[in-house]
């Protein structure tokens, strides 16, 4: 790719206008830049995005409208979740056209969530009901509180043809078990000590928290800006991350008042439940350095929670829609998409907390771990999330051959993320996510071990990479959406055929826009493509962009990531659990940077356009195309405006490639 870096120096450096690119504050200044990146091998088909299509409303069948008030659904019940359920069940048996609930605050404290399953051309109008769920998980931490045990999500709409579920608010009983809590640094004490070094935190808009006298689960920290609206960007503030796990405790803590919480970094809480996958993140040295970077008067926004439970969860299904929908909080992913689901829209969707609320979904706002595709969200506001914005891939795996058909999984997660059963259809690709022409009907799976109905294709390196085609995520508009807010805000899209149009990213600390195929050896294994990408008429404002890849910041990432000396995600965190896999990398890295598997498929990422954008105040790279084909960039307008919330790096503004 040596003539597309000579493009992009040639296009993004114009004479005169470099010493305003590298200044600290630069003054005000515009660039449009035009770039087309293209293979050696000529001109490429534009890409042209996803085609719009329509997702399936309910049909109209002369069914009755049956009223939830019938079963028990009253403001006096307090397990409101099983009286929607007796409704949906009545519903289901006389093939009602709509279920409506009536305005209102509905307490769901019952162990179960609503399930719709297995529904054909119904609509469940909320006529404006807020349904506040609270539930322990049966890992919980919470010995204190008696309330019901269930790890189910709020909502789960399975095997469902064509519903939709509109006008309805969901959230969590923060007045029972709070998901969290935003806090100022009021003081810290760093000690030579192991162990011994904490910060105390005086909590803001609270006379007493719930849990109190009780030492509380911490599982994040994150430094928030001077409203409590957003996460700090400007790379000051200490950043915990101490387990995310359901039943992980945390950090050790324990009450100075009823608002006020002493904190002891990265030291396990005594007697109390932790992750064994966590414990390589706890350590004297790092409890020091934290606490260290603690600003006293900071705001930090700390979470009780990370994974768990969920809002709702979308499964094998077709045509489902969520229309006017809100979720003020929830415990876990706020939107899940899984198995087959196909044809999803998101239309008004709404993720926001109220001030003083630090967190609304405690892990991602909307995830699909994998699907049939062609989902759509329109008009959505998405805030204060605690992990990604969006994700959307299908889970793969990496396998080594055991015998002439037979593979077995050597990733930490083994063939969980694959999602396969007997009968599916996997296609293998080499270590370097190079093409084998080779495809395999499983005819039985036995633990980490998969056998095909024909013999595998050699194997050029440590494994092979596998896609299961059953799935199929792609074909993805997202038009008119807001996204801001977040500690940890990027959008990771591992999917063909996508559309962002009209688009608004304010304030977010992760890369923006990520289009991907990745794997990890212990972390995870995501994409079999992202190809036909259209970004336009977007604005980027203030994204700090500090995920870095190879070292890079950038609002734009493109490129396939593949484990290397220069490291991965939980690198020397998260242990490789295969032990001979372990070995064969560890051996690897030992010959340093030479040895390193770079991606041999430019084409499992390409096609790439970006035009009419504005970005403003980038921290640096506006585009990180770390390899790939085809790629596309004009029209963009670059503007720094001297109001940026952090200090730019000298490549701010500019593009590059990692080839």
């Amino acid at each position: 790719m040596s003539n597309i870096q000579n493009a992009i120096h040639a296009t993004m450096r114009p004479a005169g206008s470099q010493s305003r690119h590298r200044a600290r504050r630069p003054s005000k200044a515009a660039l449009a830049a035009l770039l087309m990146l293209a293979s050696a091998a000529g001109a490429e088909t534009e890409p042209m995005g996803c085609a719009d299509f329509e997702v399936a409303q309910p049909r109209p069948h002369g069914g009755a409208v049956v009223l939830a008030a019938d079963f028990g659904f009253s403001e006096d019940n307090t397990d409101n979740a099983a009286a929607i359920n007796r409704a949906l069940a009545h519903c289901r048996s006389i093939g009602a056209d709509r279920l409506e609930l009536a305005p209102g605050t509905y307490r769901c404290h019952g162990p179960e969530g609503i399930a719709m399953d297995g529904l054909e051309d119904l609509v469940l109008d909320g006529k404006g009901a807020l349904l506040v769920f609270f539930r322990k998980h049966s890992k919980d931490w919470d010995a204190a509180d008696d309330g019901p045990v269930g790890d189910g999500v709020n909502l789960f709409i399975n095997r469902c043809r064509r519903v939709r579920v509109e006008n309805l608010e969901m959230d969590w009983d923060w007045r029972r078990t709070p998901l969290g809590f935003l806090a100022k640094c009021v003081a810290k004490h760093v000690d030579d000590r192991d162990g011994e070094s904490y910060v105390d935190l005086e909590l803001v808009g609270w006379e007493k928290h719930p849990l109190h006298p009780n030492p509380v689960p911490v599982q994040t920290v994150q430094p928030m800006a001077a409203d409590g609206l957003s996460g700090r960007l400007d790379g000051t503030g200490a950043r915990c991350y101490f387990g995310q796990q359901p039943g992980h405790f945390g950090s050790r803590n324990e009450w100075l008042s009823p608002t006020r919480l002493r904190l002891w970094p990265y030291v396990p809480q005594p007697g109390r439940p932790q992750d064994p996958g966590a414990a390589k993140r706890f350590s004297p040295g790092r409890n020091r350095s934290v606490c260290g970077a603690f600003d006293e008067g900071g705001l930090y926004a700390v979470s009780h929670r990370y994974y768990g439970m969920g809002g709702v969860y979308i499964l094998s299904g077709e045509c489902v829609t969520l229309r006017d929908f809100t979720i003020r909080s929830c415990f876990g992913t706020a939107v899940c998409i899984d198995g087959t689901q196909k044809f999803t829209h998101l239309d008004r969707f709404r993720l926001e907390a109220p001030f003083p609320r630090p967190v609304t979904s405690t892990s991602d706002a909307i995830h699909v771990s994998r699907s049939g595709g062609f989902i759509k969200l329109t008009g959505c506001r998405i805030a204060r999330h605690n992990d990604d914005a969006l994700n959307f891939h299908d889970g793969t795996a990496i396998a080594r051959a055991e015998g002439p058909r037979t593979l077995r999984a050597v990733n930490n997660g083994g063939t969980g993320s694959l999602s396969a059963t007997p009968g599916d259809v996997i296609e293998l690709r080499q270590e370097d996510y190079s093409v084998t022409g080779w495809t395999g009907k499983i005819v039985k799976m036995d633990g980490g071990s998969i056998i095909f109905d024909r013999d595998l294709p050699p194997q050029a390196g440590l494994f092979f990479v596998l896609f299961n085609r059953k799935y199929a995520t792609g074909d993805i508009l997202v038009h008119d959406c807001e996204f801001s807010g977040a500690p940890w805000g990027r959008c990771v899209v591992a999917a063909p055929n996508v559309t962002f149009e009209r688009c608004a990213f304010e304030r977010m600390n992760g890369s923006p826009l990520r289009f991907q195929t990745s794997y990890t050896y212990n972390v995870w294994c995501e994409g079999t493509g992202c190809t036909n990408i259209v970004v336009r008429n977007c604005a980027f404002s203030n994204c700090a962009a500090r995920t870095l890849v190879n070292g890079k910041s950038a609002i734009l990432y493109t490129g396939v990531r593949i484990p290397s000396s220069k490291g991965w995600p939980e690198k020397g965190i998260v242990p490789i659990r295969d032990a001979r896999l372990n070995a064969e990398v560890e051996a690897r890295l030992a010959q340093g940077p030479a040895a390193d598997v770079k991606p041999a498929c430019r084409d499992i990422v390409s096609g790439i356009l970006v035009e009419d954008c504005a970005f403003l105040n980038p921290r640096s790279l506006v585009w990180y195309a770390e390899n790939g084909d085809n790629l596309v960039f004009r029209r963009n307008a670059v503007e720094f405006d001297g109001n940026a919330p952090y200090e730019l790096l000298p490549d701010a503004g500019r593009l590059e490639t990692g080839e």
